[in-house]
């Protein structure tokens, strides 16, 4: 499965996306500030899980943030 979820690069929202990555799935990581993606990027290297993400800026406030998720193919949205 490809699941999004937003909002969630640490704590709870993070831990289920590894969780998730680990049975299998490919998760969408987004976050809001670009400085954060190197934090994702570091920790999902370490894990060996970068492979299985996906990770962009997006703010769901913002129409054409919103725009860059209507092409993917996203079985369970978070």
């Amino acid at each position: 499965m490809k699941v999004l979820i937003t909002g969630s690069t640490s704590g709870i929202g993070f831990a289920t996306r590894i969780h998730l990555i680990q049975r299998g799935h490919f998760v969408y990581f987004t976050v809001h500030r670009k400085e954060q993606m190197k934090t994702v990027v570091e920790k999902l290297k370490a894990l060996n899980l970068l492979e299985n993400a996906s990770i962009f800026q997006l703010d769901i406030t913002k129409e054409e943030d919103r725009k860059l998720i209507y092409d993917l193919e996203v079985d369970c949205l978070i």
